[in-house]
């Protein structure tokens, strides 16, 4: 895939992450906020590694995923190389 198409892919993918709706409170919708702030434009998606998918306690993705594991949901993730 191209610079072009990546971030193209990346600026989609901010804008729904922007746009998920959450409820006003609780732990999945208090970490969401979070993540939802430190992706701040199309290129801090292009190292999901730091806001997404990082393992390392206290990091957004982090926190995203043990809130939405506490409350009972599963979560999947999944790549796409363009095309």
């Amino acid at each position: 895939m191209g610079q072009d198409e990546l971030d193209q892919w990346a600026a989609l993918a901010l804008r729904i992450l922007h746009n998920i709706p959450a409820a006003d409170d609780g732990r999945v919708a208090d970490a969401l906020a979070v993540v939802q702030d430190a992706a701040t434009d199309p290129q801090s998606l292009l190292t999901p590694s730091d806001i997404l998918l990082s393992a390392e306690e206290g990091a957004p993705g982090a926190e995203l995923l043990a809130g939405c594991e506490a409350a009972g949901f599963t979560v999947v993730t999944t790549g796409f190389v363009g095309g």
